[in-house]
């Protein structure tokens, strides 16, 4: 009887053992990103990539401080969020992707008269299945061999589209410049019906306009003028010829953006609106 009762003892103990094992790798990893506080009257737009936290957007001058905790991981998740202080509306408007180069995207906009305090914690929610192997934090041999073939990608497209460019100079014989000895520029004229939120990416000659709330962009007309966006640091300005809304850069072409510039279009009130920008760089 004594041996029959070890013999059981020990099965219950190693189905326990694994029934744990199963659960805890399983389970969800959360993370708390960063904290930020500042102070709103309209608009801003928090993004995060790594460690790095950037404000735009109207009210970005003003005060405002942002504590990170944990880096972004280049991984499979999802980025949600607590209102700790604040009366207006806080969204995740960008989820971090291979796509956006795993940059997040919180837009924080106050409707009321007058600026109000806020005060926002944000989290990322991953599957240890999949992101955190062995909960190296983000440095395992997957997360690098994943990081390797993403850059590899990223360096064949860069060489594809500068290949297309100097196509178009006719060779590259000017060494960048064109006939009149001006350096790259480029324009583009854009237009569409907006409904709330919409964002537009540039990336070399390619566009793309897309909602992030409200109704789909409608009666989109893109006109292309020039070089496209080079795969350099330059800056990207923007000139509203028609809308009711605000017209914000939120990210300027970097190495970290893999060169794509992100303009966001708010449109506030009701019902879609027609906006004609111009775009220069």
């Amino acid at each position: 009887m004594t041996l029959l009762r070890l013999i059981n003892r020990s099965l219950t103990a190693a189905l326990l053992t694994t029934t744990v094992a199963g659960s805890a790798q399983a389970t969800t990893v959360n993370r708390t990103l960063f904290t930020w506080t500042g102070r709103v009257d309209r608009e801003v737009y928090l993004t995060m990539r790594g460690n790095d936290v950037r404000v735009s957007g109207t009210d970005a001058r003003m005060a405002n401080r942002a504590r990170v905790s944990t880096a972004l991981p280049r991984g499979r998740g999802d980025v949600y969020l607590r209102v700790n202080d604040g009366r207006g509306d806080v969204d995740v408007v960008e989820q971090p992707s291979v796509r956006n180069g795993y940059t997040t995207t919180i837009r924080v906009r106050d409707p009321r008269g007058g600026a109000d305090n806020y005060r926002v914690t944000v989290y990322w929610q991953g599957d240890d299945r999949y992101d955190n192997r062995n909960d190296n934090r983000g440095n395992d041999p997957w997360d690098r061999r994943d990081d390797r073939r993403d850059d590899r990608r990223d360096d064949r497209r860069d060489d594809r589209n500068d290949d297309r460019r100097r196509d178009d100079r006719g060779g590259d014989r000017n060494g960048g410049y064109d006939n009149r000895g001006n350096n790259e520029s480029g324009f583009l004229r854009w237009s569409g019906q907006v409904d709330d939120v919409v964002e537009l990416r540039i990336s070399g000659r390619r566009v793309e306009a897309i909602a992030r709330s409200g109704q789909p962009v409608r009666e989109v007309s893109s006109n292309l003028r020039g070089n496209g966006l080079p795969s350099r640091s330059v800056t990207v300005r923007t000139e509203t010829q028609v809308g009711r809304g605000s017209v914000d850069v939120v990210q300027q072409p970097a190495a970290w953006n893999n060169y794509t510039a992100v303009i966001r279009i708010n449109d506030p009130r009701g019902g879609a609106s027609l906006y004609d920008l111009n775009i220069y760089w």
